[in-house]
């Protein structure tokens, strides 16, 4: 979801392995996100943002 943009598929596919080495576990690759922990649901979404590619990617930035 996070590459639908995208349409290097080799690329996407090298995008998807680095990720899964900087959030693991990969064995969970299969499962339905809903049944993931909060953690793991962060992880998810994180690995979703960064298969955009973005300059920046900010969690939960502080306005003061």
């Amino acid at each position: 979801m996070g590459a639908y943009h995208r349409n290097d598929k080799a690329e996407i596919a090298a995008d998807v392995e680095r990720i899964f080495t900087m959030l693991p576990p990969k064995e969970r690759e299969k499962q339905v996100a809903g049944t993931l922990s909060g953690g793991e649901q962060q992880m998810l979404a994180i690995g979703r943002a960064l298969m955009g590619r973005p300059r920046y990617l900010l969690d939960e930035p502080q306005w003061d």
